[in-house]
């Protein structure tokens, strides 16, 4: 088949180098990437080149974008990552229509941010579903493919971010083969008739670490946050200073304990496997690898000398900073 890609990501450039030994790559838009991108615009023009296929990058489709579709001549569209809702116009020029690969069953986990949240739910597998779009609508659609595995409790959002990597190519060879012989795993109205629900965006600060959680909760959100995003942070006077500490790995020592303290208080910092051990409101956090803002990973059992600290700024310690000020 003749193929048109669209999105951003590395999800999106590995499918491509897959589907490139099977089908005709004829055309590739793409638009700025984000941050935590993998893949960014230069690397897709690159690869656009090496197949002698059309390339063009935009943050909107435009009419130059629909004019691009019109030149290449494919038969089918694969979206991953793109900026926004994709409408009719750009739909309907594509005979066997766009399809998206979007990391949840659907209409499981319609939406954004669908790799932290399914860690922060807690859950024990995730899918992957192919679908043709529809116009103007998120994440529903006739389903041409569905492969899952397993998540466990030791992964990070990057752990998966490296999974999808290669199950979102196999999860479209398989997709593009059940549209050829006309294979719905899933229709529209079927979709339609599930129930579902919608993730919403996270943003920066959602890391905030609240030490009154739960270790196991924190743990979570350590892992969700971790790269190739900002990560969980929390604040920790320091010598006198107030200071950002970004932790990027953490494991539950356990979830109960019969000791008392002050959540965030740190008990433990052991220089042999370079770990600290901070009370929680329930049970006690490892952190393992961590960062000041702007410095070097660093393993904080063998930084930190002292347990008279705590992380996380009390009402008391904002009394205090705001009285010396």
């Amino acid at each position: 088949m003749k193929i048109l890609a669209i999105g951003r990501s590395e999800y999106l450039l590995n499918t491509l180098r897959v589907l490139s030994k099977s089908h005709q790559i004829v055309g590739v838009i793409t638009g700025p990437a984000t941050d935590e991108s993998l893949a960014k615009e230069e690397d897709f023009q690159k690869f656009a080149e090496r197949q002698s296929c059309s390339y063009i990058c935009s943050s909107v489709i435009d009419n130059s974008v629909l004019s691009f579709c019109d030149s290449v001549g494919a038969d089918v569209a694969v979206s991953v990552n793109w900026i926004s809702v994709i409408g009719s116009q750009f739909i309907e020029r594509f005979p066997q229509g766009v399809l998206n690969a979007h990391c949840g069953d659907i209409p499981e986990y319609r939406g954004n941010a669908i790799l932290n949240w399914a860690i922060l739910r807690g859950e024990k597998e995730l899918t992957i579903s192919v679908h043709k779009m529809m116009a103007g609508e998120l994440d529903v659609g006739d389903v041409y493919a569905r492969r899952s595995f397993l998540l466990n409790k030791q992964d990070s959002v990057g752990d998966l971010v490296e999974r999808l990597g290669s199950e979102i190519p196999l999860a479209y060879s398989q997709a593009l083969g059940n549209l050829e012989r006309g294979v719905c795993l899933r229709s529209y109205s079927e979709v339609l008739l599930r129930q579902g629900f919608r993730c919403y965006p996270r943003l920066p600060e959602d890391g905030c670490i609240e030490w009154s959680c739960s270790a196991v909760e924190i743990d979570k959100l350590v892992r969700a946050s971790s790269r190739p995003y900002p990560g969980a942070f929390t604040v920790l006077m320091y010598k006198g200073e107030l200071r950002k500490l970004i932790v990027w790995s953490s494991r539950v020592v356990c979830d109960a304990t019969l000791d008392v303290g002050v959540p965030g208080h740190v008990i433990w910092n052991d220089r042999d496997s370079g770990e600290t051990h901070v009370y929680t409101g329930s049970g006690v956090l490892a952190l393992r690898c961590v960062q000041w803002v702007g410095g070097e990973d660093f393993r904080p059992g063998e930084y930190f000398k002292s347990i008279r600290m705590r992380f996380g700024l009390s009402q008391g310690q904002l009394i205090e900073l705001l009285a010396s000020r």
